[in-house]
């Protein structure tokens, strides 16, 4: 433990010295983002957490008093931020990354003959004129601008004037919706009239 990592500790903890954050985060940033690793498993989110560490000392409002081991303090800073990562995490639904209707179409069975993309986009219009009489929610948007349209992700956030991820949000729930009402839809034909 060297004394100048104390001091250095203290001034960035205390006092949001940015000199000695800089010092710190060239001697300490490699240990914490390999602790970190090894919990989150993800190298980009181990570099983001690593560097929020260093932020956290940015913003001056930590207590150190300069008697415990720096390595020690910062990795336990590192880990109170693993631990709200991993809680934000959970909590955040669930998206489908979808790249194209061709990689969603792979996923329903298919008649050898016929190409998955057509079956597709054939089921999506029955089911979108099933429901096409009450009013468009943004989850239908998502679908037509996605699957009827051929627009890409980006290009249908834009469109819909939403981000990336809410519109992945809005084609999750719309696919939800569909397979809901196509089970009805299923329940309706097999019971008959």
């Amino acid at each position: 433990m060297e004394k100048a990592d104390n001091v250095l500790l203290a001034q960035a903890a205390n006092e949001g010295d940015r000199e000695a954050i800089g010092a710190l985060h060239v001697k300490y940033y490699n240990r914490i983002k390999s602790y970190i690793r090894l919990r989150v498993h993800r190298e980009q989110e181990a570099e983001d957490l690593a560097q929020s560490v260093f932020v956290e000392l940015c913003r001056g409002n930590m207590k150190y008093d300069a008697q415990s081991d720096p390595q020690a303090y910062l990795l336990g800073v590192a880990k109170n931020l693993i631990v709200r990562h991993i809680r934000r995490r959970k909590r955040q639904p669930r998206l489908i990354q979808l790249g194209s209707a061709e990689e969603f179409a792979g996923r329903i069975p298919a008649a050898p003959s016929q190409c998955p993309h057509k079956l597709l986009l054939d089921e999506l219009g029955k089911v979108l004129a099933e429901i096409g009489d009450r009013p468009s929610t943004k989850a239908d948007e998502a679908l037509v601008l996605r699957f009827v349209h051929g627009l890409s992700v980006k290009e249908a956030a834009q469109r819909a004037g939403c981000s990336t991820s809410a519109f992945y949000e809005r084609l999750y729930y719309a696919m939800d919706k569909l397979g809901r009402q196509k089970g009805s839809l299923v329940s309706r034909v097999e019971a008959g009239p």
